[in-house]
């Protein structure tokens, strides 16, 4: 059988969530299915392609443009296609599972206009996905209760299929400069992971407790992330919460393994690497920090 799947995005300079999530997807599915041929999609045409072990695998670049997702069918042909976003091309007729990883814009409304003509699009183009997929795939019941409600799927078509996480704690370290003492966020800084309320917590707290640091470890750019900046300055905790931008995985193996605790008050989340990939790496506990164990 033909297998194609649709590798996108893929090629950020700095992968968040989800282009680390199918990255490593696609490496398993290749992996477990040697008896299978693998035709992998990507936007644009990269400068490093993407590589995964085994010989069963070919990428083809479908090239950049508005329309790139339509190039899909002038291309080698599928026997069936895996969408690791609810987007598939227009008029499309071909065998497709979707994988849906959560809807979070459903769940904040915007502000500006723009916005939210973009939400009622992404809405109307996901809608359209998932209804014309063969299957959908949720990777957590949330999400799968979320395109029930959101999207009026019958709840027989969709089925939760959680994921694996990476074993970051068992790759080479990068060391960092950090405090000894300090809590631990990792994820992009966005409205949806409610940086902000961490940031007043930490706040409260070291009002008792100055021998504690915060860091923050992920992807720091735009309105969201210059707020949550000038709400530390205004606090006068420039030199006591640390902002690192994004992190390679050996960085993030240094902080896991030193941190005094991972914190995620994150409102939504389609699953929440990070609480796994601490766990994993012992952290799973709860500390008593006012008597200092």
């Amino acid at each position: 059988m033909k297998i194609g799947i649709l590798l996108h995005p893929y090629g950020e300079k700095e992968p968040a969530g989800l282009g680390r999530a199918i990255f490593e997807l696609t490496r398993a599915m290749i992996a477990a299915a040697p008896e299978h041929q693998l035709l992998i999609f990507v936007r644009g045409s990269p400068a490093r392609l993407p590589e995964f072990p085994g010989t069963n695998w070919h990428v083809h670049p479908l090239g950049r443009g508005f329309l790139w997702l339509e190039r899909l069918r002038k291309a080698p042909l599928a026997d069936i296609y895996l969408f690791n976003t609810p987007r598939l091309p227009y008029f499309w007729g071909r065998k497709s599972v979707v994988l849906a990883l959560d809807f979070a814009y459903l769940h904040f409304s915007s502000r500006r206009i723009r916005g939210t003509i973009r939400r009622l699009v992404l809405k109307r183009r996901h809608r359209k996905a998932m209804r014309h997929a063969a299957r959908v795939i949720a990777i957590s019941e949330a999400t799968r209760q979320d395109a029930i409600r959101y999207f009026r799927l019958p709840p027989e078509k969709i089925q939760t299929v959680h994921l694996g996480y990476n074993r970051v704690c068992y790759i080479a370290e990068e060391k960092l400069s950090v405090p000894e003492k300090f809590f631990l966020f990792v994820g992009v800084l966005k409205a949806r992971k409610n940086v902000h309320t961490l940031i007043n917590a930490f706040v409260r707290f070291y009002s008792r407790r100055q021998d504690f640091h915060l860091v923050l470890a992920g992807k720091a750019e735009g309105e969201y992330a210059s707020r949550v900046r000038e709400m530390v300055r205004k606090e006068g905790l420039q030199d006591h919460v640390h902002i690192l931008g994004y992190r390679s995985e050996g960085e993030l193996a240094y902080l896991y393994r030193r941190a005094a605790a991972l914190v995620y008050p994150s409102i939504i989340e389609g699953f929440g690497f990070p609480i796994l990939e601490a766990m994993d790496c012992g952290w799973a506990r709860v500390l008593d920090l006012y008597s200092g164990t």
